[in-house]
């Protein structure tokens, strides 16, 4: 019997809930792919003893979301190839 874990309600999950197993394969996969997102996303860091404003993190939100689904992509893509040229 598999676990399920509650989530806030939105379209993508309908009841709001969804099977462990699937959370933590989609965590995995984030994490796993989180170095090249954020390669892809190419943000500089503060400066030391400088924050970033509250639209500035809004924007870096945004850059990171978007460089997420392409590194999420070009993942996908690549494994899809290889499967094809076996």
């Amino acid at each position: 019997m598999s676990r399920l874990l509650f989530l806030p309600e939105s379209p993508k999950h309908g009841t709001g809930f969804l099977e462990s197993n699937d959370y933590q394969r989609r965590y995995r996969e984030f994490i796993d792919l989180l170095p090249l997102t954020l390669a892809l996303a190419g943000l500089s860091e503060s400066e030391s003893g400088k924050y970033f404003t509250a639209e500035q993190i809004e924007a870096r939100v945004f850059t990171v979301r978007h460089a997420y689904r392409a590194a999420r992509q070009l993942a996908h893509e690549t494994i899809r190839s290889e499967r094809h040229d076996k």
